[in-house]
């Protein structure tokens, strides 16, 4: 269930350079797969986990005010044009928003480990421009796996 549903700002942009810091009051949005998503249609916390087999150091997610001069429907279907350049999309895949500054104040709250996870733009090698990750996750990574699905603002189809 979300915690609140955020109003879109546009915030200030960083598109020129990796590993940009994304800003609090901007939002990024996870491709959550249907295998990863319950009977009820509520997403679990499996769509938020680093997959180790893959080594991965971040959770890939995109920058949705990446986007600045859209409304909000544009900003997502531009979003999935750049997820459609990483993966196929279905029909009861879901794309589930993340407002930054309240899900990293909740992470923090929820660990007591002092933990601050960052959001940075990250674009890939696909030109995929929003593509950006959640870093800090591990140790205790299927902890905050929980704490980020209790975070989500907002959730749309993902096709």
């Amino acid at each position: 269930m979300p915690l609140s549903h955020s109003a879109f700002s546009v915030g200030l942009q960083l598109k020129d350079m990796d590993n940009d810091l994304i800003l609090d009051q901007d939002n990024v949005v996870r491709h959550c797969q249907k295998k990863y998503i319950d009977e009820d249609g509520d997403i679990t916390s499996a769509a938020f986990k680093l997959r180790h087999e893959r080594s991965e150091e971040y959770l890939s997610v995109m920058w949705l005010e990446y986007f600045s001069d859209d409304s909000i429907q544009e900003k997502l279907e531009r979003v999935r044009d750049d997820l459609r350049k990483r993966r196929s999309l279905r029909n009861r895949d879901r794309l589930a928003a993340l407002n930054v500054g309240v899900t990293r104040t909740h992470v923090m709250s929820k660990m007591g480990d002092s933990r601050i996870l960052e959001f940075k733009h990250r674009p890939g090698p696909r030109n995929d421009s929003s593509h950006s990750g959640i870093f800090n996750i591990e140790p205790s990574g299927d902890e905050v796996a929980e704490f980020l699905v209790e975070s989500i603002t907002d959730v749309w189809p993902a096709e």
